[in-house]
């Protein structure tokens, strides 16, 4: 999910579904692409082997429009800004950005923007190192300032001891996900909602049907806990739990307002309610008389 202030829409395109495009062009290569004749996989990897040979024009002609698409997509969606990337052959034979990084700012997006991707970023990271691994440029068990000398945690001991593996098993020390301090809207709300995580770093979990879910940064939200009553103290993993009374009723009191008979809602661009998350709160919170 993406953050409710940026709403920044991330265009992944290839040749054959292409989606989103920009009109400020900060990188664009020119180049004549012809379809790659189908090969044996030892010589080609499954994406560059096309299952429907294309006409020897087809990608620059489908390249072209891109511009198009992305003005007409952010002008029916309101996302203030994208970046596009083809790819076809293994070559980059696009790459723009467009629009801004934030509404109401002058921050344009350029094809070298990085965009917040939630969770997908795991999947994204462990695949490329998984590649890098196969290929031995370097091992699961490889110290991670072996290629970023500039890493540095707390304790000096740990510095030299830790992996790339650890990294990705959450062996790392670091605090798990911590909820983020600071000011936010309200981007998105779910009547009920699926909450699932296999590489948390106490063990993968998965809970159905999340009741009164208000989404406020990527895939962190506001939402009722059946499961528990320790309400004040650290739980979860970093979302904002509450009784599902109380989230009920912060539910319907929020924007963005749901339709009757609905299950869930998107919030427009800046209409949705803000909210202030303090990192100065101690815990545990007392109730007392």
């Amino acid at each position: 999910m993406l953050t409710p202030r940026l709403r920044i829409g991330i265009a992944a395109v290839a040749a054959a579904a292409l989606v989103g495009g920009c009109t400020s062009t900060t990188s664009d290569t020119e180049s004549t692409t012809t379809s790659p004749t189908a090969a044996p996989s030892e010589e080609l990897s499954p994406p560059q082997v096309p299952g429907v040979p294309l006409p020897g024009d087809a990608v620059d002609n489908a390249v072209a429009k891109l511009d198009g698409i992305a003005e007409e997509l952010m002008s029916d969606s309101g996302i203030p800004g994208m970046a596009v990337a083809v790819v076809h052959g293994g070559d980059v034979v696009y790459t723009k950005g467009c629009g801004v990084r934030e509404a109401g700012t002058d921050e344009r997006v350029d094809a070298d923007t990085v965009f917040q991707l939630a969770s997908v970023s795991k999947s994204l990271g462990a695949t490329v190192v998984a590649r890098q691994v196969g290929m031995g440029t370097l091992a699961w068990d490889t110290p991670v300032r072996q290629h970023l000398p500039w890493f540095e945690l707390s304790d000096p001991a740990v510095n030299a001891q830790l992996t790339i593996g650890d990294l990705y098993a959450h062996r790392s020390g670091l605090p798990d996900h911590a909820t983020p301090p600071g000011l936010f809207r309200l981007h998105a709300k779910h009547v009920t909602t699926t909450m699932a995580d296999d590489l948390a770093a106490d063990g993968p979990y998965s809970i159905e049907d999340v009741p009164w879910t208000m989404y406020y940064l990527g895939s962190y939200a506001l939402h009722a806990a059946f499961w528990h009553d320790r309400f004040g103290h650290p739980r979860s993993h970093g979302c904002v739990n509450l009784a599902p009374r109380d989230a009920r009723w912060l539910f319907f009191w929020t924007l963005p307002e749901l339709p009757s008979a609905w299950h869930g809602v998107l919030a427009d661009v800046g209409k949705g309610t803000t909210i202030l998350l303090d990192s100065a709160v101690s815990y545990p919170i007392e109730h007392g008389g």
